[in-house]
Formats: C-alpha cells, structure tokens, sequence
C-alpha cells in the first residue's frame, strides 16, 4: 500500500489510489506525465467529468469573469439590430451594413483582448495552477490571438463587405451571394478549428506567433481528430442545453466549455497533472477517472 508521502509525489489524492487499486496493476500508482510533453489519455465523456471537477473548484472566479465579459462586449453585435428597431437606421441601408461591419472589428479586437486572458485562467486551472482575476486582463498574448480571430472571423468580414457594396451600389442579388458565402464556409471553418483550434491555448501558454501555434495545433490533433471533433460537438450541446434553461443554464454551461476546451488542450500536449500516458505503458491503466483505460 503507498504511504501518504508517495500518493503526494504521485501527484494522488488517496480516493483515486483506492479508485486504481481495482485496475490489476502494482499499488504503487507511477507519477503523472505531467510536463513530458506526450499525449494523455482522454475521451470526449470523459474530457466533460474532468472539466467540470474543475469548474467546480473555480466557478466563482469563472462566473465573474463571464459576467465582466457579457458586460463589456456581448452587447456589441445587438447594436445594429436595436438601431433598426429603433429606426435609427433602414434595414439594409448603407448605414446599418456599416455599423454592422464597424461592430464586427471591434468585437473581434475587443474579444481576442479578453479571450486571452480567459484562455490563460482555463490553462491555469487545466494545469493545476492557481489562476488569477487579474488574468483576465492581462492582455498575455493578446496579438497571436488576434490574428487567429482574425483568420478565423475573416468568411464573417468578407460576406459583411459584400453586403456594404450591395447597399452602396443598390445590388440586392449581391445580399443572396453574402447569404450564400455564410453557408458554404460552415463546414470548412469546423474543420479547421478542428485542425487548429489549439492555437489560442499555444499562443497564451507557449507564446507562439499566430502561425507557428496553428502548425503546432495541426501537430497536436494529428490522429485524434475525430475525437476533437465528438468533444467540441458535446461541448456545443452542453451549450445548448444551458441556453434552453431560459439562458440561466449558460451561467455555468459557458465556463465549463472554456474549461473542457483547456482541459483538452493539456491532454494533447501532455501538461495535465491528473493525465497519464496513453502510449500503452505497463502503467497506461491508471487514470483519475473510472473511464480510464483498461490495464491492456
């Protein structure tokens, strides 16, 4: 049986010992492979158990700074839809469809600022670490982020273009072609973020540039792609789920999204304190989840 002393250098609390004392292996549990830099065992299911232990732990600071968030930028992109309402503006007058391309570049700056500093409280907390409310405004990585916004709102700018010509030179055909720019962008803009979407994570935690955190990205996911894709898709439903409570769901469904994204990103790069191996090790059996892998 371990001592105390050896559960701690483990990295264990003695409930998951007792947890990985069921799996046929010697009782003495190995040390995570935190810090190694290879991939960890994960599943989608069990990427949200994992999340949400942490979310727990946090979720004070995560509401608060969802709510600083919403207060400052949500707002933004309903301005062009009030001012109509409020016939400030014709619908697709030239004003609004430049109102709505000027919202869309401030959001855009405004979010990457903000989504950087949350993305560096999620890695915290994905990492073991103790994050901070001042993290949130660091601005740490602020520009690599950007540009990833940037790349990735770009189908969102252009079809915001088209519409403004469409107005300026009274083409109405040219709002269909906008419409139809929209849909066909869907499926390669989820493929990429597939692909690339560990860039923000790389960009905050390892200071890479914009690009060389999306090849790294492409690096990370290479072979587990499918299941990338089966998370982020129950991370989207869990969304879901917290915007049909009347919205109030969101409260908690929002953080804990950001979180299982982070959570994620630590697992692909091999920096969770809590994950181990997944390169089939005599030890590869244990796991801080009862969904771990078995002792194969």
């Amino acid at each position: 049986t371990a001592t105390p002393a050896e559960l701690a250098r483990a990295g264990l609390t003695p409930e998951v010992a007792a947890m990985n004392a069921s799996y046929p292996l010697p009782p003495v549990p190995p040390p995570p492979t935190h810090g190694q830099g290879g991939p960890q065992y994960w599943t989608p299911t069990e990427l949200v158990g994992a999340a949400w232990a942490r979310t727990k732990e946090h979720l004070g600071l995560l509401i608060g700074v969802s709510l600083v968030f919403g207060i400052i930028a949500v707002p933004l992109p309903y301005a062009p839809v009030v001012l109509m309402m409020t016939k400030v503006v014709e619908p697709n007058s030239v004003e609004f469809h430049g109102i709505q391309t000027g919202q869309s570049v401030l959001f855009m700056i405004l979010c990457s600022y903000f989504l950087a500093g949350f993305t560096r409280i999620c890695v915290a907390i994905a990492k073991g670490q103790a994050p901070s409310f001042g993290m949130f405004f660091s601005g740490k990585g602020f520009l690599g982020v950007l540009g990833f916004q940037f790349l990735f709102t770009l189908p969102g700018l252009c079809t915001s273009a088209i519409n403004l010509v469409g107005a300026l030179a009274e083409v109405p055909a040219l709002f269909f072609v906008s419409s139809l720019v929209g849909l066909l962008v869907l499926v390669p803009i989820v493929f990429a973020w597939v692909v690339w979407g560990q860039a923000p994570y790389l960009v905050v935690d390892k200071g890479l540039g914009t690009f060389a955190a999306m090849g790294e990205s492409a690096n990370l996911t290479g072979g587990q792609r499918g299941n990338v894709f089966l998370a982020y898709l129950l991370g989207g439903l869990l969304l879901m789920a917290g915007a049909m409570a009347c919205g109030l769901g969101m409260i908690v469904t929002e953080p804990l999204f950001y979180v299982m994204q982070a959570v994620l990103y630590a697992r692909l790069s091999g920096q969770d304190p809590n994950g181990f191996s997944q390169n089939g090790s005599a030890y590869g059996g244990y796991a801080t989840y009862p969904s771990g892998p078995s002792a194969g």
